[in-house]
C-alpha cells in the first residue's frame, strides 16, 4: 500500500512538472510571438514642428492631410 501512495504521490508530481513546463514554454513562444510582430509594425508618429509640406519632405518624412508624419517610430523610444 506504501509502495502504491508512493507511485501515485510522484505521478501527481510528474504530471505537474510536465504542465508546469509546456505553460512556461507556451507563453515564452507566444511573447517571442508578439515581441517579433510588434518589432515589424509601423507606428507613425506626427512631427509638429515641421511645418510645410516641403520641410517636412526635406526630412524624409511624409506629408499627409496637412500633418507631417513619420513612418520609422520605435515604439519602445
Amino acid at each position: 500500500m506504501k509502495v502504491r501512495y508512493c507511485y501515485a504521490n510522484l505521478m501527481q508530481t510528474s504530471f505537474l512538472l510536465i504542465s508546469l513546463s509546456a505553460a512556461t514554454i507556451l507563453s515564452w513562444v507566444i511573447l517571442q510571438s508578439w515581441l517579433a510582430k510588434a518589432a515589424y509594425t509601423v507606428h507613425p508618429t506626427g512631427i509638429p514642428w515641421l511645418e510645410t509640406q516641403a520641410d517636412c519632405e526635406k526630412s524624409g518624412r511624409v506629408w499627409q492631410e496637412g500633418n507631417c508624419w513619420d513612418r520609422e517610430h520605435d515604439p519602445t523610444f
